[in-house]
């Protein structure tokens, strides 16, 4: 199907794009892998909860390319992963004082 979109590209010039899937994450990934090498614009869309494990196509992955391409993106982000503290104490802080507690999550 692939390599018939491919063909139909050259020849009438209109960009196509094709949405993939499989009953596996990792089988997601080999065909990701695999679209990859074949020189093809591939990106891999991968569940909330799925975005921390590693894979080996990392890096074609949605979640990971949008902070690479926009500093601002990838700051905002920073911030979000950073815990939020009463009266802003670090937690460091917080913690040598014994005000545990009052952290807010």
């Amino acid at each position: 199907m692939v390599q018939r979109n491919l063909r139909m590209e050259k020849r009438d010039g209109i960009k196509r794009q094709i949405l993939v899937s499989a009953p596996s994450n990792v089988a997601v990934d080999q065909l990701v892998e695999k679209l990859h090498k074949a020189s093809l614009n591939v990106v891999r869309l991968a569940a909330k909860a799925r975005e921390d494990v590693a894979s080996t196509v990392d890096f074609l992955c949605l979640h990971n390319m949008v902070p690479a391409a926009n500093p601002s993106v990838a700051k905002l982000l920073q911030l979000k992963r950073k815990p939020v503290i009463s009266r802003n104490r670090t937690i460091q802080s917080c913690i040598e004082s014994d005000a545990g507690p009052n952290l807010i999550y």
